[in-house]
């Protein structure tokens, strides 16, 4: 065995060697070896694509290599025969003659030349595999021909040989299953026309053809086979048109016996002259193995009396041929040349006969003809049902490959309607079998198409069937194109029976689309719908309910409530509902309440779980830390009461921060202490020593100048800018915008009253009146430090008695005001900045010799006390570090000015 496959791989490579040194070859590309045929099967007919185009083509290739062993003589008459007879089949052009592509090629090593795609000859068929590869190919191997195709197949030989006789009025000389070629498509073709021979005198009625013949000494490849040579080759020396109908009832003996010829004469003449002899006494029992119908016919055929055998025409005619799947076959041949009334008559008629034919036949023969007529739009609906009837029939493969192709142009066709009402009739047969890349492609837009017909029984139909296949498209698709076109049906349509289709169609789509998609596109087109038909009612009720209760869908509350339900109830009292029906939407109604107080329930229960959770963490955290908030409250009421205390009593500023009861609130008086207590009673106690280790201010009383200061004044005025930037790094930087602070002129007050803040409470205190504290945050490019102990330097304005009085702004960040009279804060360098030369000179104001206590900062803004929150609360040495500044600054702030 695997010698055998050596073997057939070295003589293929050897072939297709051979074969490309041929000039054929630079148009075409060979493939595999198929077949062989001609004279003792000498052709190899191998597959082939032109280069120009990608059409199919057979090869045929003849090797000199095979004859090199015979003498030059037997050389030159095989290839002058061979030559010879593709010269004469390439010149001839018939429908039942094999087509030649190419004509003749020839090269050192072979003969080649091109036709249409081939299958095999009829004697490969019927088991003469001489010349084919090895392996035989397994499609030839199994190959089995039907008794239609015999039928069919032997009328198209007998009509071909009605065109060599009639028309060209020539002998073929060689009809046998060699020269019978089966092309790609199953139709029977006549070539071989090595041994034809030609009329010799053509220009008389009756033809006459000269005698060959036949020479034992010839080689096989270079005369005709004896098996079905007609006898008086060899009795009577002569020959006809006659002679060829001989050969062509042994043709029909042998396709009905399996390829075995009448007599096997093994090409000696001894033999062949004997054989004939005892045809005279030939009876029909010789021939069981023909047909019933036809053996009459045959014997006829096989007479040696020339003028028994009927000739080509009467052969075509006979009663075996009129069998009906023949006869269609036939006509299909012949289709293009009908008109249109009979193609109408036929089309009607043959899906009853394709149920006699076979399978293979119908895809071979039926199928390629009838196809043509899709060129035609109005012969589409006639031609349809046939194909349909095919693709019932076939297998998927078969209708991928050779009818799928077919049908991609008609899906897109929506006139005539009938071609979509075939569609949607064997829908369900097309998704079946058609691949899901040419459904979303081809098929599906057909069904999206038909929503838009004008056609109530396409609507129908399409309705019917796009629930079925919902679940084969993609959901975009669905959204955006089948969805839409429903609603637009379902509120343009004045038919009752296709808006109940088209709602029916939605619910049973609803599962494939998702819960968006159904609240905002589904249920809304619901409420436009303008018919109140119990029928209509129904339907759109059962679509709310599968929304409702679906899985994978549901309705918020938010939409039952403010659309379904006030809907649905309307649809309720409709007159026309019955009792059934208006229970039935009492019900869904009841379960939408439902659903409202579930959903509300639970939603009203966390919220007031989460509300007790947040209540107790807070309480928590109050018991936790009332300690630290108290700390807070105190140490600013204190140091508020032990600064206006300073500023009464200069000569002992800090002597009140040295009581740690004062100081240490935040301590409990009763109980153990916590860790945490213990902790900041250490913070407390670091914090009192930084400050007593502290030396008290030594105040410097300024007085009032009345004129302007002079140069050398300027010189000594104490810069107030460097004291605040020397203490800046001891408190956290509150931060007030230079625009908040107005200056004004007022009189003088004899006591201290504290703005109310927002706990509602005022105390008595000096310069701490707008204290904002920023809990360690730097101040912005917008923003400068300001301490407030300025706060009580001058009175309120609604207090001023001088009539020169006006708001000024900040003398370094700001220009002064337009003002009727001079500021009183002209004789000041507050910031020590220098620059008393600018300010004109002017009458001493009284005011300024009143005490600084009789002054105050008037801000834009109401003081309030800084407040705490638990979740940013300032250290408390921080805060006793910025109250120390603070103090510091008001005492250098009283001394400058007494």
């Amino acid at each position: 065995m695997l010698s055998r496959i050596k073997e057939g791989v070295r003589s293929t490579v050897s072939n297709i060697s051979t074969a490309l040194s041929n000039p054929l070859m630079r148009e075409y590309e060979i493939g595999s070896h198929q077949a062989s045929a001609g004279p003792h099967l000498c052709w190899k007919i191998y597959s082939g694509k032109c280069r120009a185009n990608p059409r199919d083509v057979s090869i045929w290739i003849f090797e000199k290599r095979s004859v090199d062993k015979m003498s030059k003589r037997d050389q030159f008459l095989v290839l002058d025969a061979l030559k010879r007879g593709v010269q004469q089949l390439t010149r001839l052009r018939h429908p039942k003659l094999l087509v030649v592509e190419h004509g003749l090629e020839e090269s050192r090593d072979s003969l080649a030349f091109a036709t249409e795609p081939v299958f095999a000859s009829i004697s490969n068929i019927l088991g003469v595999h001489f010349n084919l590869p090895s392996p035989i190919p397994s499609d030839l191997r199994e190959y089995e021909l039907f008794e239609t195709e015999l039928k069919y197949g032997l009328l198209q030989v007998t009509e071909a040989l009605m065109f060599v006789h009639n028309d060209v009025k020539m002998i073929h000389g060689n009809v046998c299953p060699n020269s019978i070629i089966l092309n790609r498509n199953g139709a029977w073709k006549l070539a071989g026309l090595e041994y034809a021979i030609p009329n010799d005198t053509p220009n008389t009625a009756e033809p006459s053809f000269p005698f060959r013949e036949w020479d034992p000494d010839f080689p096989l490849m270079a005369k005709p086979s004896l098996d079905y040579l007609a006898p008086e080759y060899v009795l009577s020396k002569k020959c006809s048109r006659c002679s060829d109908l001989f050969s062509m009832g042994m043709v029909f003996y042998a396709v009905f016996n399996r390829g075995k010829p009448l007599y096997e004469c093994d090409n000696v003449l001894s033999t062949f002259q004997k054989n004939a002899i005892e045809l005279s006494d030939l009876s029909l029992a010789n021939l069981k193995n023909v047909p019933e119908e036809a053996r009459q016919h045959i014997r006829m055929l096989i007479d040696p009396d020339q003028n028994v055998r009927p000739d080509a025409s009467q052969l075509s005619k006979i009663t075996f041929f009129q069998d009906v799947c023949a006869l269609t076959l036939q006509f299909l041949d012949t289709l293009l040349q009908c008109d249109k009334s009979q193609k109408t008559h036929f089309f009607k008629g043959l899906p009853k006969v394709l149920e006699k034919m076979p399978k293979r036949v119908i895809l071979q023969r039926v199928l390629p003809n009838i196809v043509q007529e899709f060129n035609s739009q109005d012969m589409v609906p006639l031609v349809l049902p046939t194909v349909l009837i095919l693709v019932e029939q076939c297998t998927n493969e078969e209708y991928t490959s050779k009818i799928l192709p077919h049908l991609l142009t008609i899906f897109l066709m929506q006139e005539p309607i009938e071609i979509v009402i075939l569609f949607m009739q064997k829908l369900n047969l097309i998704v079946s079998k058609t691949p899901i890349n040419y459904l979303k492609s081809h098929v599906f837009p057909m069904m999206y198409n038909a929503l838009d017909s004008n056609e109530v029984h396409v609507q129908e139909m399409c309705l019917n069937t796009l629930p079925s296949f919902a679940n084969q498209i993609d959901f975009p698709t669905l959204k955006t194109q089948v969805i839409p076109r429903i609603k637009r049906l379902l509120l343009n349509t004045t038919h009752l029976a296709v808006k109940v289709k088209c709602l029916v169609c939605m619910g049973q789509m609803l599962e494939y689309l998702d819960r968006w998609c159904v609240q905002d596109d589904v249920l809304p087109s619901l409420q436009q719908v303008n018919s109140h038909e119990p029928g209509v009612l129904m339907a759109i009720l059962g679509i709310y309910k599968i929304a409702l209760t679906h899985s994978k869908l549901g309705i918020s509350k938010d939409t039952i409530a403010t659309n379904c339900i006030p809907f649905l109830l309307r649809c309720s009292i409709e007159s026309q509902l019955n009792l059934t029906q208006f229970n039935k939407f009492m019900s869904t109604i009841k379960e939408m309440l439902r659903q409202i107080e579930r959903e509300q329930r639970h939603k009203l229960e966390q919220i007031n779980a989460l509300e007790k959770e947040q209540s107790a963490a807070i309480s928590s955290m109050m018991n936790g830390d009332s300690q630290k908030g108290d700390s807070a409250d105190a140490i600013f009421d204190s140091v508020v009461e032990k600064g206006t205390k300073t500023s009464e009593k200069k000569e002992d500023v800090f002597s009140n921060f040295n009581d740690d009861d004062d100081y240490s609130p935040s301590i409990a008086s009763s109980g153990p202490l916590t860790l945490e207590q213990k902790q900041q009673l250490m913070k407390d106690k670091e914090v009192q020593k930084k400050l007593n280790s502290q030396g008290k201010l030594a105040p410097v009383a300024l007085q009032p100048s009345t004129k302007p200061p002079t140069s050398n004044e300027s010189k000594t005025a104490i810069d107030l800018t460097k004291t605040l930037d020397a203490n800046l790094h001891l408190a956290s930087k509150p931060i007030v915008s230079s625009s908040s602070l107005s200056f004004s002129t007022g009189l003088p007050q004899s006591s201290y009253t504290k703005p109310t803040n927002q706990f509602g409470t005022s105390n008595q205190y000096t310069g701490m009146q707008s204290m904002n504290l920023t809990h360690g945050f730097p101040p912005s490019q917008n923003q400068i430090p300001v301490f407030n102990s300025m706060n009580n330097y001058f009175p309120p304005q609604n207090q001023v008695s001088n009539p020169h009085s006006a708001l000024v702004t900040h003398p370094v960040y700001g220009k002064q005001n337009k003002h009727q009279g001079p500021s009183s804060l002209d004789s000041l360098d507050v910031f020590g900045k220098g620059k008393s030369s600018q300010v004109p000179t002017r009458a001493p104001n009284p005011l300024l010799s009143q005490p600084i206590h009789n002054f105050q900062i008037q801000p834009q803004f109401q003081p309030q006390r800084p407040s705490f929150p638990a979740s940013s609360q300032l250290a408390e040495s921080d805060f006793m570090l910025l109250i120390d500044f603070c103090i510091n600054s008001l005492e250098d702030w009283h001394d400058r000015e007494n």
